[in-house]
């Protein structure tokens, strides 16, 4: 399937590593979700009570780069950040519809701050249940999918020290998103009334206070120029300029669940030896992986895209930042997001997810760690879900645990 083996290996058994220590826990997990599935029914008068088969099936007027388009929040006040503490208020979304999951925002539940750097983070959901309601706005990806009947999980991350082409210093928004769909009646390598998944990803200039500029001649930064995309040759489309980058990777079909999704993403110098960007120590990279895992048999797995930064310095070493305080100069949150939202374009829908989350990050692979503290609620990115709550699993760090019901958002998960 395209698989990097190599990298495949090392990421395979860092994987083994992580989640060891969580072998007894994820069983008893799976368990407890199998029994709450079974226990649970979808009423008549649910948006999920759908007809398979029977709405129509429609990519909408969108273009592909709109629909791929998995834009950033409007940029907050820099003291919206600095003031949580004296406020006493939680990070986070603050009323739903919000992007919900998992989020390491450098706040721990009383209120304290830290901070680190790391260039590879991962995403792990594992779904034991899912129907999805139609999305208001956007539009699906896959061409099958029933119209507006998709979502995404979001893996968002922004990293610092990136040098592009107007040759300074600067932060970039990287998004490794899994757009999941529900497909009607179709015909192969689609499966009728199952679900999908198309892989996509999208990176955002956060040097400016304001974002999506032309570059034009004055190479300002906010602009997107410099850089060297779809370097895996998996994109079916992919910018090759303007005011954001995005890749849309491959569709993957015929899904029921349980099933599980993982998202990695890695930057550097140096981060071709896990990924499809040049090794060489004077170009940065980021790479984006991907993989769908079912009765614990991965059935797709590769690098879908790279992107390499053509004025990399030997002396400037890209990483991702989470931080309590401060935040880029397009002021969102320095955190690390792994959350459910509606598909692109800044639109929400509804899920009934029945899952368990986990996020994790390292250097180069090694210590593989959990974040350590996570909240309900993502900050920077625009794209919403609704139904969806979450809370930590009987109080025990590493793992949250989504279902159907009303959202709470800035709540602490561990």
């Amino acid at each position: 399937m395209g698989v990097n083996k190599s990298a495949e290996n090392i990421k395979m058994s860092e994987k083994t590593k992580s989640n060891n220590n969580n072998k007894i826990l994820a069983l008893s997990i799976i368990a407890i979700i199998a029994l709450t599935a079974l226990a649970l029914a979808i009423p008549a008068t649910s948006p999920f009570a759908m007809k398979p088969g029977t709405a129509s099936t429609s990519r909408s007027n969108l273009s592909i780069a709109d629909l791929a388009r998995i834009g950033p929040r409007s940029a907050l006040p820099s003291r919206a950040l600095t003031e949580v503490n004296v406020q006493g208020m939680n990070p986070g979304c603050g009323s739903a519809p919000c992007p919900m999951g998992i989020v390491d925002y450098g706040i721990t539940p009383s209120l304290g701050t830290y901070s680190y750097k790391t260039n590879i983070n991962e995403g792990f959901v594992d779904i034991a249940a899912l129907a999805i309601g139609t999305a208001n706005g956007g539009g699906c990806l896959d061409p099958n999918a029933l119209a507006g009947v998709c979502f995404t999980i979001q893996s968002n991350w922004i990293a610092q020290s990136f040098v592009a082409g107007n040759n300074i210093k600067g932060e970039y928004w990287t998004q490794n998103v899994p757009e999941i769909a529900f497909d009607g009646s179709c015909s192969s390598p689609c499966v009728s009334n199952e679900y999908s998944v198309t892989w996509l990803d999208n990176i955002w200039n956060f040097s400016a206070s304001s974002i999506g500029v032309a570059c034009g001649s004055s190479h300002q930064t906010g602009c997107m120029e410099g850089m060297t995309g779809n370097l895996a040759g998996a994109c079916s489309a992919y910018s090759t300029g303007g005011s954001f980058y995005y890749c849309v990777g491959p569709t993957i079909y015929g899904l029921l669940p349980p099933f599980t999704i993982w998202t990695w993403t890695d930057v550097g110098p140096g981060s071709g030896a896990f990924g499809v960007c040049p090794s060489s120590s004077t170009v940065s990279c980021v790479n984006f992986f991907g993989e769908i895992v079912v009765n614990a048999v991965p059935i797709f797995g590769e690098y879908y895209d790279g992107v390499s930064f053509s004025h990399a310095s030997t002396t400037i070493k890209p990483s991702y930042l989470v931080s309590g305080t401060g935040c880029p100069k397009y002021c969102l949150p320095w955190d690390g997001e792994l959350v459910a939202g509606g598909p692109g374009g800044g639109s929400s829908n509804a899920v009934y997810l029945l899952g368990t989350w986990q996020q994790l990050h390292s250097n180069n692979g090694v210590k593989v760690t959990s974040i350590k503290h996570a909240w309900s609620s993502g900050a920077d990115t625009a794209e919403t879900i609704s139904d969806l709550y979450m809370w930590g699993f009987f109080g025990l760090r590493d793992s949250a645990t989504s279902g159907f019901a009303n959202d709470n958002p800035q709540t602490s998960l561990w």
